[in-house]
């Protein structure tokens, strides 16, 4: 069956919505001194830009009706008949919205789903954050334990890039994916935004339904430029 194309420019500009929101909210993060290293700090301090953000492009005259839920549950899924594993993982940020064209009322709420990760050096042997990326960020989309953007046709992460070029990140994020057999990441041809927002998309063929999904990419630069060693703009 062909996709609804009512339904696929609804949630498209949903999406191209809350990516607006998400840019803006980063940029403002970035502005902030003394940023700390942890990604939980850090996605806390972005749960508030982004409600900045809201108000940002409010008063310019955008009306938008979502607003962030931070670390919430997966919400319910009406393709499922009882509580799925998945109803016990939680997204690092979801953007909700009711969908009135959707036929069936159990399946009018979707989720926007935004996963965070660290990109870089860790310092330690036992937690690559690059390949953690991947493991625990972009197979948490592919897989059905965790189900992220189910039934919906595309997603999120946000990489906080803090202490190597992005071109080495992107590099060894790539190597991780093809490990687990999952598609490369490609940079947008606008290419990379230094001490700004990147954009980068890449296109699953996962389990989860709908098998075909568009995870998109926002990698924010936190490295400091005056640093040659590369040391993030951040503290513990």
């Amino acid at each position: 069956m062909r996709p609804n194309l009512k339904h696929l420019n609804f949630w498209l500009e949903h999406e191209r919505r809350v990516l607006q929101v998400l840019t803006i909210a980063l940029r403002l993060l970035r502005r902030e001194s003394g940023l700390p290293t942890a990604e939980n700090q850090i996605n806390r301090k972005l749960h508030f830009h982004i409600l900045r953000a809201i108000r940002e492009l409010h008063e310019q005259g955008v009306e938008l009706t979502f607003y962030p839920i931070y670390e919430g549950n997966n919400q319910p899924d009406a393709s499922d008949e009882e509580r799925a594993a998945r109803e016990g993982k939680r997204p690092d940020f979801q953007f909700g919205l009711i969908d009135h064209q959707e036929p069936n009322p159990d399946a009018s709420a979707k989720q926007y789903v935004v996963e965070c990760k660290r990109l870089g050096k860790s310092g330690r042997s036992d937690w690559v954050l690059n390949t953690n990326y991947v493991e625990h960020g972009v197979v948490r989309f592919h897989v059905e334990g965790y189900g992220y953007g189910k039934s919906g046709s595309s997603g999120a992460m946000i990489g906080y890039v803090q202490n190597a070029s992005a071109e080495v990140v992107l590099d060894e994020v790539n190597q991780a994916a093809v490990a687990k057999s999952i598609a490369r990441i490609t940079l947008s041809p606008e290419g990379w935004r230094r001490g700004g927002v990147s954009t980068l998309t890449q296109r699953l063929d996962r389990t989860v339904r709908p098998t075909s999904f568009d995870l998109r990419h926002l990698w924010l630069d936190l490295v400091n430029p005056s640093d040659k060693g590369g040391t993030p703009q951040v503290r513990s």
